[in-house]
């Protein structure tokens, strides 16, 4: 099985899943449109915040608000948004924003090809550690972010009450320097579903975005799709 045959295979499995879980769940309630909730419960070093210091923490977090904005942006829209304007001047940090913007434009591929467009969602972020280290000059952040949606395919369904598809617990750590007294994002070490994969598979975002094809989809608004798909039809 190829490299993105076996990304096909992951992604049809996933929209599987969807069908059985819209079948139980005919009452899902709707989201508001492109709706954003961020939990700001930070647990930081001390009880007793300055006021210097509840402001370096305040500045920190609407940086990574923005980053995360940015992300749910570029798939609600299905634009790719260049957020460098968030991320350091130092070299080491451009590897992690090279790395990361591919790594956005195979997700809006992916959604592209089998019909998982954003329609609605928000979303959560979850501080639980805030460290300040090198006088003031550096910080690693500590967030969970977690996630409702309502995919383009989900509201071809039931457009009036369509599946809400909820995802939890993606454990991020953010490292972050100051830069021209403005906190830039030098690295976010996170492993999602698709990190995983590249990373077992062995090669680079941009050699795995080069392999994407254009998937031969299953009609999923046949009545039939689910008993049309048997294992042998897949990929190998």
């Amino acid at each position: 099985m190829t490299n993105y045959k076996r990304f096909q295979f992951i992604t049809i499995a996933v929209i599987l899943l969807f069908i059985v879980t819209f079948a139980s769940s005919a009452n899902a309630h709707s989201l508001g449109s492109s709706v954003q909730i961020v939990t700001n419960t930070p647990t930081v070093q001390g009880e007793n915040l300055s006021e210097i210091e509840t402001i370096i923490y305040d500045e920190i977090k609407s940086v990574i608000q923005s980053y995360f904005e940015s992300r749910y942006h570029a798939f609600s829209t299905s634009q790719l948004d260049d957020f460098r304007n968030l991320v350091s001047n130092m070299p080491g940090a451009n590897s992690f924003l090279k790395s990361e913007l591919v790594k956005l434009e195979i997700e809006l591929k992916r959604n592209q090809d089998y019909q998982l467009g954003w329609t609605d969602y928000e979303y959560f972020l979850n501080y639980t550690d805030i460290s300040i280290a090198n006088n003031g000059q550096n910080a690693i952040v500590n967030v969970i972010e977690g996630y409702d949606v309502i995919y383009e395919i989900s509201r071809e369904f039931n457009n009036t009450s369509p599946v809400v598809s909820k995802l939890r617990g993606i454990e991020h750590t953010i490292t972050m320097q100051k830069e021209n007294s403005q906190w830039k994002i030098y690295s976010d070490d996170y492993t999602d579903y698709l990190w995983k994969t590249i990373k077992e598979i062995g090669v680079s975002p941009e050699k795995f975005l080069s392999s994407m094809e254009t998937p031969q989809l299953i009609n999923l608004k046949s009545p039939t799709a689910l008993t049309d798909f048997h294992c042998e039809d897949l990929p190998g």
